[in-house]
């Protein structure tokens, strides 16, 4: 229950769920989970078979726009996710606080290029988890979009330099794999969840710690060879899943079949 004060529901119904996942493991005589990481878990409480099946990902959906012009002096990051206390926009917010001070006192460090948090949450929603927020905005320093529709998502991935991860809680995440498709490094939580998926191909920081965040803004910033092993191996994860749902549902109805012959 590390991370149990950032669930959406109160504690006691966590445990209550928790529980009654339990006892529906024991009536279970095949389980299905996305990530092994999730299998885990189950194997530790139950003998029972597990067997993994991801997500399908549609590839043709990521569209690459070649005419996107992009600023040349901007350094632009990317946090797509509604706002949750488990979500954790805070500590991103905190981080580009301290970002626009080095950035306003010494640019150089940057390369010039202006650090630029894009969030998709209005500024009434950013305010809300922390009041001074408003001179990151004036100062543009942070970019409050608001709902983003799906059919705008692809523009907003490509012109960013740098996608942001900080969730606490998730399970097979779609931020993720949308870095990874359009070739993007990363910088996540360094939790389990982001390790189970992202393997070596993110940098991992402290979801607490800003001074954590801020090492690895700069280790991408100072480092473009890092960037790319990290996109190449984000890539190969991302080759790894499946294209179709169909072709998921047809290997669950052959472990099926195979238990029901025993």
């Amino acid at each position: 229950l590390e991370f149990s004060k950032f669930q959406p529901s109160s504690k006691l119904k966590v445990l209550l769920l928790r529980k009654f996942f339990r006892m529906s493991l024991s009536f279970s005589d095949l389980v299905f989970t996305q990530t092994e990481l999730m299998a885990s878990y189950i194997k530790k409480h139950n003998k029972k078979q597990v067997s993994v099946y991801s997500k399908a990902v549609d590839k043709s959906k990521f569209i690459l726009n070649g005419n996107l012009a992009k600023a040349n002096n901007e350094l632009n990051f990317l946090y797509i996710s509604t706002l949750s206390p488990h979500k954790n926009h805070i500590i991103l917010i905190k981080l580009f606080e301290v970002l626009s001070e080095i950035y306003t006192n010494n640019p150089e460090k940057f390369n010039a290029k202006k650090p630029i948090l894009n969030l998709s949450i209005s500024v009434d929603e950013a305010k809300s988890i922390y009041a001074n927020i408003e001179h990151l905005v004036e100062n543009g320093f942070i970019n409050c979009l608001g709902w983003v529709d799906n059919n705008k998502i692809n523009y907003l991935y490509e012109f960013c330099d740098i996608c942001l991860m900080p969730s606490f809680l998730e399970c097979l995440s779609s931020s993720h794999l949308e870095a990874f498709a359009y070739s993007k490094p990363q910088i996540v939580a360094d939790v389990p969840y982001a390790q189970d998926l992202c393997k070596k191909a993110a940098l991992y920081a402290n979801p607490d710690d800003v001074d954590d965040w801020v090492k690895c803004v700069f280790k991408l910033i100072d480092n473009p060879d890092l960037c790319t092993e990290l996109v190449q191996r984000g890539n190969e994860i991302f080759d790894q899943f499946p294209v179709s749902w169909d072709e998921i549902a047809q290997s669950i109805f052959d472990e099926f079949l195979i238990y029901l012959k025993r």
